[in-house]
C-alpha cells in the first residue's frame, strides 16, 4: 500500500507543479498583452532621440560637434551610450532601439514581479504589476517624466536595476543589492541615487533615516551658502548667472518647483497619500518601512528641489533631486491592489475607504487627492468611531459606490459610443479597442482573468495559457510593427557626399529634424527644440541656442521658449500629451530669409521644400516625397553676397 501511495502523491505533486507553471505563463502573457493593448512603442521620439544620437556619436565621431553634444551633459557620467552603440553596430539603429526597449521593459516588469512576490501572494502580485501597466506613472511637473517609458532611454534600465537591488535586499543578499545599486550610478545617476537612499533607509532604524535626511538638507544649504559667498570660503559651487538662468527657465521650466502648477503638485501629493494609506492598512512591518522610507526620500528630494529653485545653484539644479519621488510613485501603484485587498476585510470602514481610494486614483486633478486624504483620515479614525455611525457609513458606501459606477459608465459611454452626427454605424471592433484603451476597463478585464484562473485544473489552465500566448503574440506584432516601419528611412548617399561630415544642417520644416540630419544624413543639426535640452548643463550651449534662434528669426519663431509658449493658446493639434504648444516654422522660405540665415558661418546647408532661384544641389537617387526637397549650400550663397 505505501508503494502505491507514494507514486500517486508524486503524480499529484507533479500535476500541481505543472498547473502552477502554466498559470504563471498565462499571467505573464496576460500582462504582456495588457501592455500591448494599452501602450504603443514610440520609436525614436522625445528623449529616445537624444539617447540615440549620443550613442550614434560614439560610432560617427563627426556628430560630436553637434550643438547638443559639444557641451557637458548627463552622458558624461554614464556608460549607457557605449552599451547602446555596441548594439547599433551589430543590429542597426532602429532594430537596436526596438530590441533594447523590449529587453528593458521585460527587465522592469520582471523585477517588479519579483519584488511584489516577496511581499504579497501571486494573484495580488499580478494585479500590482497590472496596475503599473495601466496607471500612468507620471512624476515631476508638466508630464515630462514617467517610469517605464514607451521608448528607449537609460532611465528604464536604471529603474529596473533599482527594483532588482531591492529584490536582492529582501532575499537577504544585502551586499549584492548595494553593489548593484552602486553600479547603477554608471547607467543613470539621477535615477539610481534614490534607490541607494531607499536601501539605506530600509537597513537602518527610522531615527537614523531622519538624521540622514536632515544631514542631506543641511548639505544642500551649505552648498547654497558656499555658492552665494555667505560662508566666506573659497567657492566650490556657482549660482547660475541671470543670462544663463533665463534661458534654462524658458527651456526647462519643470526644473523649478516654484513654477510648478497645482496639477503638478497633485501628481506628488496623490502617491504620497496612497503610500500613507498603505502604511496604515498593511500590517507587514517591511511593507510599512518601505512606504515610509520612500516617502522620506521623496520629501527630502522635493525640499532640495525647492532650495535649488529659490537659489539656482547649478549643481543642485542639475542634480534634479525632485526626481527622487519616482520610487514613491512606483511603490504607491504597485501596492494599491494589496492595500485595497486588506482594506476590504476591515469591518465598517473598509468598504468606504476602498471606494475613496479607488476614486482617488480614477479621478483626475485635486479631486483624486481629496478622496485619498479622506480615505487616510477615515481609516486613521476608525478606532474612535462608535457603532452608531455604522448605518451612516453603510449607506454612504452604497451611495458612493453607485455614484462611482455611474461615473465609470458615463466615461465608457462617451469614449466608445459614436457621435450623433456620425451616420457610419457602429464598428464593434473599434468600440472594443476604444473600451480597452480606458485604464479601468482593461484593468477590470485583468482582474476577471485572475479570478477565473484561480484553482483551475492543469488541463484547463494549459488551454488558457495557450490562448494567452497567442493573444500576446498577436497584440505585440501590431504594437511594434507599425512604429518600426514608420521610423525606417532610406539613406541618402548623394546628399551625404555633398555635405561635409562636420557641417551643420538645417532641415525645414522642423518636425522631421533632427532625426533626418542625425540618423539619415549623419550630420550635425543646426538647431531644434530637442537640442536645446542641453542648456541646463552648459552655459556655452545655452548662449549658443539663443544666438542661433535669433539667426533663424526670418524663418521660424524660437520653439525652445517653452515657458512663454505655455502662456499662449494651445494648438488644437498639439503633439504629445501635456506638452506645451510649440510654434511651427510658419514663415515661408524666401530669398531674403535664406540669405539672412546663411550669413551665419556655423550653418552649412539648408534643406527645404521651397525651390528658389539660387545655387542649389539636387543629387539624383531621391525617391518619394524627397524628390520635391532642395538642398542649399550656404557657403555658395554667402559667396554670392548681395548679387543674389
Amino acid at each position: 500500500m505505501p508503494d502505491a501511495t507514494i507514486p500517486g502523491g508524486a503524480i499529484t505533486g507533479s500535476a500541481s507543479h505543472v498547473g502552477r507553471s502554466l498559470t504563471t505563463v498565462a499571467f505573464a502573457c496576460l500582462l504582456a498583452a495588457l501592455w500591448c493593448l494599452t501602450h504603443h512603442y514610440k520609436g525614436l521620439q522625445g528623449d529616445a532621440e537624444l539617447y540615440a544620437v549620443q550613442a550614434f556619436a560614439k560610432i560617427h565621431t563627426n556628430l560630436a560637434s553637434d550643438l547638443f553634444l559639444r557641451g557637458r551633459s548627463q552622458d558624461s557620467y554614464s556608460i549607457f551610450s557605449y552599451i547602446y552603440a555596441q548594439f547599433i553596430q551589430i543590429l542597426g539603429l532602429l532594430r537596436a532601439a526596438l530590441l533594447l526597449t523590449i529587453v528593458f521593459k521585460a527587465a522592469f516588469f520582471a523585477a517588479s514581479w519579483a519584488f511584489a512576490r516577496r511581499l504579497m501572494n501571486r494573484d495580488v502580485a499580478v494585479l500590482g504589476v497590472g496596475a503599473l501597466i495601466v496607471i500612468n506613472g507620471d512624476y515631476g511637473a508638466y508630464n515630462v517624466f514617467h517610469f517605464a517609458e514607451d521608448w528607449l532611454t537609460a532611465r528604464t534600465l536604471a529603474e529596473a536595476l533599482v527594483i532588482a537591488s531591492m529584490v536582492l535586499y529582501l532575499r537577504g543578499s544585502t551586499r549584492t543589492g548595494i553593489l548593484l545599486a552602486a553600479g547603477n550610478l554608471l547607467i543613470h545617476p539621477l535615477m539610481a541615487l534614490p534607490g541607494i537612499l531607499l536601501l539605506l533607509c530600509m537597513m537602518v532604524p527610522a531615527w537614523v533615516s531622519l538624521l540622514g535626511a536632515a544631514i542631506a538638507l543641511l548639505a544642500a544649504c551649505g552648498i547654497v551658502l558656499d555658492a552665494t559667498g555667505i560662508a566666506h570660503l573659497p567657492r566650490m559651487f556657482v549660482v547660475m548667472d541671470p543670462e544663463w538662468l533665463c534661458i534654462v527657465r524658458e527651456r526647462s521650466q519643470f526644473l523649478f518647483l516654484t513654477l510648478w502648477r497645482l496639477s503638478d503638485w497633485n501628481e506628488y501629493l496623490r502617491p504620497t497619500l496612497s503610500l500613507s494609506l498603505t502604511a496604515l492598512a498593511i500590517g507587514d512591518r517591511m511593507v510599512r518601512k518601505i512606504c515610509l522610507s520612500a516617502m522620506l526620500v521623496g520629501l527630502t528630494g522635493v525640499i532640495i528641489g525647492l532650495i535649488a529653485s529659490w537659489v539656482p545653484v547649478s549643481l543642485l539644479l542639475q542634480g534634479q533631486a525632485w526626481r527622487w519621488v519616482w520610487l514613491g510613485v512606483f511603490l504607491s501603484i504597485l501596492f494599491l491592489p494589496l492595500t485595497i485587498s486588506e482594506l476590504w476585510r476591515v469591518r465598517t470602514v473598509g468598504v468606504p475607504v476602498v471606494l475613496l481610494a479607488l476614486a482617488g486614483w480614477l479621478l483626475s486633478g485635486i479631486s483624486g487627492s481629496i478622496c485619498l486624504a479622506l480615505a487616510v483620515a477615515l481609516f486613521g479614525l476608525r478606532r474612535r468611531m462608535t457603532s452608531i455611525l455604522d448605518p451612516c457609513l453603510h449607506w454612504a458606501s452604497v451611495g458612493g459606490g453607485c455614484a462611482l459606477l455611474v461615473w465609470l459608465i458615463r466615461c465608457l459611454w462617451s469614449h466608445v459610443w459614436p457621435a450623433p452626427e456620425d451616420h457610419r454605424g457602429i464598428d464593434l471592433a473599434a468600440l472594443f479597442e476604444a473600451a480597452l484603451a480606458l485604464n479601468f476597463v482593461s484593468y477590470a478585464c485583468l482582474w476577471g482573468c485572475v479570478r477565473s484562473l484561480k484553482d483551475r485544473s492543469a488541463k484547463s489552465t494549459g488551454i488558457v495559457a495557450a490562448c494567452t500566448v497567442a493573444l500576446c503574440i498577436w497584440c505585440a506584432s501590431g504594437t511594434f510593427r507599425a512604429q518600426f516601419a514608420q521610423s525606417s528611412v532610406e539613406p541618402l548617399s548623394g546628399w551625404r557626399r555633398a555635405i561635409p561630415p562636420e557641417d551643420n544642417v538645417l532641415v525645414l520644416p522642423d518636425p522631421i529634424s533632427p532625426k533626418f540630419a542625425w540618423f539619415t544624413l549623419i550630420r550635425p543639426s543646426y538647431l531644434t527644440v530637442d537640442q536645446s535640452s542641453g542648456v541646463l548643463f552648459s552655459r556655452v550651449t545655452a548662449l549658443e541656442v539663443r544666438r542661433r534662434s535669433q539667426v533663424l528669426l526670418p524663418l521660424m519663431d524660437p520653439d525652445w521658449l517653452l515657458l512663454s509658449n505655455l502662456r499662449k493658446p494651445r494648438n488644437s493639434s498639439a503633439g504629445s500629451r501635456g506638452s506645451p504648444s510649440i510654434p511651427d516654422p510658419v514663415h515661408r522660405l524666401t530669398h531674403e530669409g535664406l540669405l539672412s540665415v546663411c550669413r551665419d558661418p556655423e550653418l552649412g546647408f539648408v534643406i527645404a521644400k521651397e525651390k528658389l532661384n539660387l545655387v542649389e544641389s539636387s543629387p539624383s537617387g531621391l525617391s518619394g516625397d524627397l524628390k520635391a526637397w532642395n538642398l542649399y549650400d550656404c557657403r555658395r550663397i554667402r559667396a554670392l553676397g548681395s548679387t543674389v
